[in-house]
């Protein structure tokens, strides 16, 4: 949790962002839940946090480490109830197909829940990329964004272009 949001769902495909989060009021009982869609591309940092979940879809899902590099992870689903808990999704290319091979992680949690029942707790290190990625999520949220390029290859026919002769 950064400062009193949680993350709830990220997700990146190209320049699009699906940022769903939750905000605890005080007052009420029930929180507030934001989602932002938006095609405004996320800084370079924000998608390098979320690939560096891939040491842990390799971990938890047990995938061979020859994958690190053919694996692109394009999300994460954070649970809230009594115990946070995480499922990350990403993606790999076949040869054999247009569409790729989509892996989403066992839901594994940040601490055990109870010691009569046995759960899946994903590590310190994971933990602590999650909550980096949560802090660049939120910094997107707050209009952090990456920078857009523009193609200036015409610009002597650029609006306010002046003649250098």
């Amino acid at each position: 949790m950064q400062g009193n949001r949680e993350l709830l769902k990220l997700k990146i495909k190209d320049s699009d962002v699906f940022l769903k989060y939750r905000k605890p009021e005080e007052d009420s009982a029930y929180p507030e839940t934001i989602t932002i869609e938006s095609s405004e591309p996320p800084k370079q940092e924000l998608r390098a946090a979320l690939q560096q979940m891939v040491e842990h879809v390799i971990d938890i899902a047990e995938l061979p480490v020859a994958w690190r590099d053919e694996l692109t992870v394009v999300g994460v689903t954070v649970t809230r109830n009594d115990v946070e808990g995480l499922v990350i999704t990403a993606l790999r290319d076949l040869d054999g197909s247009n569409s790729p091979l989509v892996l989403n992680t066992p839901h594994f949690t940040r601490e055990e829940r109870d010691e009569n029942q046995e759960t899946n707790v994903y590590s310190y290190e994971c933990a602590c990329d999650l909550d980096e990625l949560e802090r660049l999520a939120f910094e997107y949220a707050d209009g952090d964004r990456g920078q857009r390029t523009f193609d200036f290859v015409d610009s002597e026919n650029f609006v306010g272009a002046e003649a250098t002769s």
